[in-house]
């Protein structure tokens, strides 16, 4: 079954209508800000009562919109603290062919906890290290610049590709950002095929570049 690529009303939960006041704005670290566009009802229902860090979905893409991005070494680590924006950022990652693993994080905490291979992530064969890091800005306990401000000074991660996807165009947040280490900082565009477009762009570039060694935990 192919899915419409045409984005439904968002669910009533979501902060991501037509009033919200960022919907207009979509922005790696990867740091991730709050407003991604209406996602598909169907997908929102069937992970209804799942947690970010849990998110697999069965979708349904027709093999001839799919290309093959980056390779099967190349897990990516998600900082995200909304479900929905993690639903549509997976949703687009797969619909450009990303097929490699991927896992949410909550917050800067459990991104930390993720790298130095603690608690729940001990198991690297489960919780591969990652070789990219996308991140949020805004998050509780621990947000995307003091995630990056943590890889400042672990020298031994910093090697780390950092983006930031957010829907800030603070140049305050931009300039703090590249301060501390971001390699890109991405606002998100207004709509989901827009954003679709801004990764597969993303995901072609990254594949061209020489990526750094990195250890299995900080």
């Amino acid at each position: 079954m192919k899915i419409s690529t045409a984005p439904p009303n968002p669910p009533p939960n979501s902060r991501y209508n037509k009033a919200h006041p960022a919907a207009a704005n979509i922005g790696i670290i990867a740091i991730i800000s709050s407003s991604f566009p209406a996602i598909l009802t169907n997908i929102v229902s069937k992970t209804h009562g799942r947690k970010v860090g849990e998110i697999r979905l069965p979708y349904f893409i027709a093999a001839e919109d799919v290309h093959t991005a980056m390779d099967e070494q190349f897990p990516i680590l998600i900082a995200e603290d909304d479900e929905n924006d993690a639903i549509i950022l997976e949703r687009a990652l797969r619909k450009v062919g990303f097929m490699n693993p991927f896992h949410f994080c909550r917050d800067g905490t459990e991104v930390v906890a993720y790298m130095c291979g603690e608690g729940p992530f001990q198991n690297r064969a489960k919780h591969p290290f990652p070789r990219m890091l996308i991140t949020d800005l805004k998050m509780p306990k621990m947000g995307g610049i003091e995630i990056l401000k943590w890889l400042y000074h672990h020298p031994e991660c910093n090697l780390i590709p950092k983006v930031v996807l957010t829907a800030s165009r603070h140049a305050a947040d931009v300039t703090e950002a590249y301060k501390w280490g971001a390699n890109s900082y991405m606002v998100k565009p207004g709509g989901y095929e827009s954003l679709t477009k801004m990764l597969k762009l993303f995901l072609d570039y990254w594949e061209m570049c020489e990526k750094p060694k990195l250890p299995d935990k900080c």
